[in-house]
């Protein structure tokens, strides 16, 4: 009789063994919640290049055959402020993020130096502005993302004769004269892309390590001296920076 029991009991115990099992394989797959605004800040390292090429326009160059094209290149630091806002579907991360990073890159050269006419170049980029999307995937607690958008800086590019000291053009006056302008300033637009890897260390603070590159396109100008002499710049950016940044939910 005892087994006949313990027989009835087992069997009325499987259905609810299998039935808790299933559930078990079927539990929904919990993530670690990316969504929300969220705001930090960057520090790295920026690498410059600043390309000056002499166009041919009939009037004359200072390199022979108007053949000149010379790049500057210049690391320095960077650091800045970042803001965005995220959205989650499972494990697919995408948002909108903005930064502005102040740059050392300052870069400067004469080129031909000891020529009749040799020419001094210098290239300043101070602030950036970028505005990208940004989407990954996430696997626990980590982050693995690309990023592209619209990049803007503050860009002064100038090139001038050593001797005579004359000031030939900047990127942002269409026609300099002898005198030069100096103190000019422009912000240009280009494009930015680049990825990254970000960790949620609790559900309010992430880190993460980056690397963008930035492309501000190209600009011409126009100087005076014997002639009319037209010049080509063209300014890129590399930045390998780290980042801390507090989510907001």
């Amino acid at each position: 009789m005892l087994r006949i029991l313990l027989a009835t009991a087992a069997l009325s115990v499987l259905p609810f063994a299998a039935g808790a099992a299933d559930l078990a394989v079927k539990a929904p797959v919990v993530y670690d919640n990316w969504g929300g605004f969220y705001f930090g800040g960057t520090v790295g390292v920026a690498r410059h290049d600043a390309t000056w090429n002499e166009i041919d326009n009939g009037g004359g160059c200072i390199t022979d055959g108007c053949s000149g094209s010379f790049t500057l290149a210049k690391t320095g630091a960077t650091f800045g402020a970042l803001a965005g806002y995220n959205f989650q579907h499972r494990n697919f991360v995408y948002g909108i993020e903005t930064d502005f990073s102040w740059l050392d890159t300052d870069a400067s050269q004469e080129w031909r130096p000891g020529r009749n006419h040799s020419a001094f170049q210098n290239s300043v980029v101070n602030g950036l502005v970028t505005v990208r999307g940004r989407a990954g995937i996430a696997i626990d607690s980590t982050l693995l993302y690309l990023t592209a958008g619209i990049a803007s800086a503050n860009v002064k590019d100038s090139i001038s004769l050593t001797f005579p000291t004359v000031s030939l053009a900047t990127n942002c006056s269409g026609n300099n004269n002898n005198n030069g302008n100096n103190s000019c300033n422009s912000w240009r637009i280009g494009w930015v892309a680049g990825g990254g890897v970000e960790h949620m260390f609790n559900p309010h603070w992430t880190a993460r390590a980056e690397v963008l590159y930035v492309d501000l396109g190209n600009s011409t100008a126009n100087g005076t001296w014997r002639g009319i002499k037209t010049e080509g710049f063209s300014d890129t950016l590399v930045m390998a920076r780290g980042g801390v940044a507090f989510k907001w939910n």
